[in-house]
């Protein structure tokens, strides 16, 4: 079994990265993180920072020595990982974790969906070419994130104001990850060579909810003590907007996002397939009412 000792971060100061790199700092993992030279982002005394140009010889360089990698782009940067893959084979790095963190993009309906996402993909298919170089890769699918996603008004309830737009009638189950829980996952992970090694050269659940938007829309009255103004809401209206724009444009990639999270069947319903990685990567399983409770705490700040 694999042991990994050293971890480097790309993209550690993204959304992602602020939730991972804190649970790899609580562990006794030695982590690097590495930014562009004209980099501004800060990091705790305790992260070995490499400073370089984003091109394959000095991210090979800055790789040498780390027994396992974590990719965290946003969606302007995914294109380089391809770049980053070939960094980490050449530099012989173990493991290898890709900026997946959203839905399962296995599913052809997603990509279907959300055709940005292919880079993800072609990502993946250059992962599983590079296996018989040695290097092992393990993709985290989260759904959404729900408590970034919450205190952004992005999945329909603006607790500030007591308003909510339900797709569809609320009614479609979902599955989704709080931000901190995907830190603990990528930390319980790679600590764990039990766990990596069941995790390898594959994509895995976790999830810190299973819910409706009605469900959450319960809990938010009950939290709060107020009744919510409700709008209902088509969500083929909402992909019919999206794909009119540049599928490319935040806003209109954001729309399809969540059209898969709503899509009626439940396309992110990940009950049965997450519940075996949350226990073994110590995911939080604490009840939707404490979830959304620290959502409303977190608006009052």
């Amino acid at each position: 079994m694999i042991t990994i000792k050293t971890v480097a971060m790309i993209g550690a100061s993204g959304t992602v990265g602020e939730a991972v790199l804190p649970a790899l700092l609580s562990t006794p993992l030695k982590v690097t993180a590495i930014s562009r030279s004209d980099s501004t982002s800060t990091f705790p005394a305790s992260v070995h920072v490499i400073k370089t140009s984003y091109d394959l010889p000095s991210l090979t360089a800055a790789l040498k020595g780390e027994d396992a990698v974590i990719v965290a782009l946003p969606p302007s940067g995914l294109a380089m990982e391809l770049m980053i893959v070939d960094a980490a084979v050449a530099a012989g790095v173990k493991w290898f974790i890709p900026s997946e963190y959203a839905h399962d993009t296995t599913d052809e309906r997603v990509i279907e969906r959300v055709p940005f996402w292919k880079v993800k993909l072609a990502v993946v298919e250059h992962l599983r070419e590079k296996e018989k170089d040695g290097l092992n890769w393990t993709g985290l699918v989260t759904g959404l994130f729900f408590d970034w996603a919450m205190n952004l008004d992005l999945i329909g309830f603006n607790t500030r104001e007591r308003t909510a737009t339900l797709w569809d009638e609320g009614k479609v189950p979902f599955s989704a990850t709080n931000v901190s829980a995907i830190g603990t996952a990528v930390a319980n992970l790679l600590q764990n060579p039990a766990a990596l090694e069941a995790a390898k050269n594959k994509h895995i659940f976790i999830s810190s909810v299973h819910t409706t938007q009605l469900e959450v829309l319960a809990e938010l009255e009950k939290v709060t003590g107020d009744k919510f103004k409700v709008e209902n809401a088509s969500m083929k209206d909402i992909v019919a907007r999206a794909q009119k724009a540049d599928p490319e444009h935040l806003p209109a990639l954001v729309d399809l996002v969540l059209s898969v999270a709503f899509h009626e069947g439940g396309w992110t319903d990940f009950r049965g397939k997450s519940e075996e990685w949350n226990k073994l990567l110590k995911v939080d399983d604490e009840p939707l009412e404490v979830h959304v409770r620290r959502v409303v705490e977190a608006s009052k700040a």
